[in-house]
């Protein structure tokens, strides 16, 4: 039998080969070794590694692929983990749709409530924190209404624009675009605020 020294590289099937390439390459500071169709002609491949060669990453892409989001729960790779010496210099910005960090934070909000192992549930708890906790433009706002140029062009100061809002009705909060809850105005000290009156998770 064999003796295993190492793991001599990991290969990952990707949606989109060049995203990914760049990505491997700007955070871990990769480079492409080698590159080429696979061997039935279908496919393509680029074999990533860092500047050791202690680690190689092979990136595929197939046209059989349908493009499916990544599940863990599916038969095959539940994911790779990476071993950096100094966590600060490889962390990265992340432009998350906000639909998308909110599935995100209750994903590792759960996770670390369920798991078995108190080290994991630390680390899924140390992300959702920090993903919390970055800056969000959020807007409060009217629903849109129907005007004509003329009207628009008569406006001057002072006027009043009507703006078809049925006093009553809530007005919207959004983040990112995306319609998150339904206010009303209120104060807050000196400051306009707005009072949540209902929650929006669709």
């Amino acid at each position: 039998m064999p003796e295993m020294s190492g793991i001599n590289h990991t290969a990952i099937t990707v949606t989109d080969l060049d995203r990914s390439r760049a990505w491997y390459q700007e955070v871990f500071g990769m480079t492409a070794l080698m590159e080429d169709t696979h061997p039935d002609g279908t496919g393509y491949f680029v074999l990533l590694g860092n500047p050791t060669l202690s680690v190689l990453v092979g990136l595929h892409a197939h046209p059989a692929n349908q493009g499916e989001p990544f599940a863990e729960s599916r038969t095959g790779l539940d994911h790779v983990g990476f071993t950096v010496a100094d966590r600060a210099a490889c962390e990265a910005v992340l432009c998350l749709p906000f639909p998308l960090v909110r599935m995100l934070v209750d994903s590792l909000r759960a996770r670390a409530s369920v798991s078995g192992e108190h080290r994991q549930g630390q680390a899924s708890d140390d992300i959702r924190q920090r993903i919390a906790a970055v800056p969000l433009d959020v807007v409060f706002q009217f629903p849109s209404f129907v005007t004509t140029p003329a009207e628009l062009l008569t406006l001057q100061v002072g006027d009043h624009l009507g703006l078809g809002h049925p006093k009553g009705r809530y007005l919207e909060v959004r983040a990112e675009g995306k319609l998150v809850a339904l206010a009303e105005m209120c104060s807050s000290g000196v400051h306009k605020a707005c009072e949540i009156q209902e929650e929006v998770t669709r």
